[in-house]
């Protein structure tokens, strides 16, 4: 019998666990407690115990998280590392560094607790680390024991397909998973034909985005009259006086909403201002921005400070060549979906950031509107940490710098530029310099033996995923 971790914020492997009688849930990480409650797993004793991530956002973490362990400074120094990580997750939500360590103090007496006081054989992540109280802190205490952690990785992702891989932890070494056993064997024309929809529908007619936002303004204007109703004419007096504090509580929101949105749009106009239409003839290192804040990027990688590594390329870069930086198309509309990306966005994007890009030599931000197909096209390589683009440049034979760590499974191909030190850049700059061509005859095979896919909005597997658990 197995005891386990398991961080399934998605529930995709929760029926896969009742069916198995090797495996004891001795902690259960879900999105939601809707998620959980009355599966057959817990019914079964399965699961012994469950937390939900949306508690590290209300008063109930401090409920769910208590214990009588004694936290010490030592403690506080061993984690150290992953405190910084968790930090900038919480800072997606809150600009108060305080109430964040906190937090991340009393979370890190929890997890050390509930180590000590139960046997665990193994972590697995279900989804993708985030660097939260709730997954990151969990797998480093774990790490620090030698108790090996598995991670189920995202290494690109459309509207319709996620290229995932398996990775683990284990004795102070990262890997992915050989998955060969399983004999997958996939094609990616599913995955390119998604990221095809995807890249048009961000760039949608302008009757389109009128279309949306006169939808937005009449979907504002039906809820505001339902909360007058309820505020002022319900004749239930103790919902009126709940509606009330909502509304007064929702003035502020709102009024902190507005000010991020004005924050916004105005960022956007100063990009396109300094942004240029290239020159796609002249010799460029293309590096597409990653959108921010995003879990890509954030926990799962040593070196996540896209500045610094623009910086370090330009100083790097043959004489006459450029790095065309664009920005995520994503970067100036993600809020409309996710609003709790407007809650602290200056901490990950800024005007100065900007103006420092536009500043440094040999570098040029790229207007919006170019395509990022064509800015592939045409490069002598694109630089990236993980993501779309890295894939679409092997597709088209471009040489591939690789920032990243165990983000993807195209780091094991063995053309791939892998930078691990700032003379790995230099090394792949002279061989790009020099017409170097990239072979990539094991693309196939590398994607056979490392990763699956999964259906980006079920999170259905495209094989059973009892088989990769």
């Amino acid at each position: 019998m197995k005891n386990i971790i398991i961080i399934d914020t998605e529930s995709a492997y929760v029926n896969t666990i009742s069916n198995m009688d090797d495996i004891s849930v001795e902690l259960m990480v879900v999105d939601h407690p809707r998620y959980i409650e009355g599966c057959e797993a817990l019914a079964k004793g399965k699961i012994k115990n469950y937390f939900c991530r949306v508690y590290t956002y209300d008063d109930e973490f401090y409920d769910v998280t208590k214990c009588n362990y004694n936290l010490t400074l030592s403690d506080i120094e061993k984690y150290r590392n992953t405190q910084y990580k968790v930090e900038r997750y919480l800072a997606r939500a809150s600009s108060d560094i305080s109430l964040m360590q906190s937090q991340y103090y009393i979370a890190l007496a929890y997890v050390i607790n509930f180590f000590n006081t139960h046997k665990i054989d193994f972590v697995f992540h279900a989804y993708l680390e985030h660097g939260g109280t709730w997954d990151t802190l969990i797998m480093d205490v774990a790490r620090s024991r030698n108790i090996p952690v598995y991670v189920s990785n995202i290494s690109s992702s459309t509207l319709e397909t996620t290229i995932c891989t398996l990775n683990k932890y284990t004795n102070g070494k990262t890997f992915f998973m050989d998955l060969s056993d399983l004999h997958f064997s996939w094609s990616m024309d599913k995955y390119y034909g998604g990221l095809k929809s995807y890249t048009d529908g961000l760039f949608a007619s302008k009757f389109k985005k009128f279309k949306d936002s006169y939808k937005e303004l009449k979907d504002k204007i039906t809820f505001l009259k339902q909360q007058i109703y309820e505020t002022f004419f319900s004749f239930d007096k103790e919902y009126r006086k709940k509606s009330q504090r909502f509304i007064y509580a929702g003035i502020f929101y709102k009024r902190e909403e507005l000010v991020k949105k004005i924050y916004i749009k105005n960022l956007e106009k100063y990009y396109r201002e300094l942004s240029v239409t290239p020159d796609l003839s002249q010799n460029y290192i293309y590096y597409p921005l990653h959108l921010e804040p995003e879990a890509s990027i954030m926990a799962r990688t040593p070196l996540n400070s896209q500045f610094y590594i623009i910086y370090e390329l330009a100083k790097k870069l043959p004489k006459g060549w450029k790095v065309l930086v664009k920005e995520h198309p994503a970067q100036f509309t993600v809020y409309k979906e996710y609003k709790y990306y407007y809650r602290n966005i200056e901490f990950f994007r800024s005007f100065e950031m900007y103006k420092r890009l536009y500043n440094l030599d040999n570098v040029e931000l790229v207007k919006l509107e170019c395509p990022s197909s064509e800015l592939i096209k045409n490069c002598k390589a694109v630089a990236s940490i993980a993501g779309s683009s890295l894939l679409e440049a092997v597709n088209l034979d471009k040489p591939i710098i690789i920032f990243g760590k165990n983000c993807s499974f195209i780091e094991k191909l063995q053309d791939a530029f892998n930078i691990k030190s700032l003379n790995d850049i230099d090394v792949a700059l002279s061989k790009i310099k020099n017409g170097f061509i990239p072979n990539y005859s094991d693309f196939t095979d590398v994607l056979n033996r490392y990763a699956f896919f999964t259906d980006f909005y079920t999170k259905e597997f495209y094989c059973k995923e009892k088989e990769i658990f």
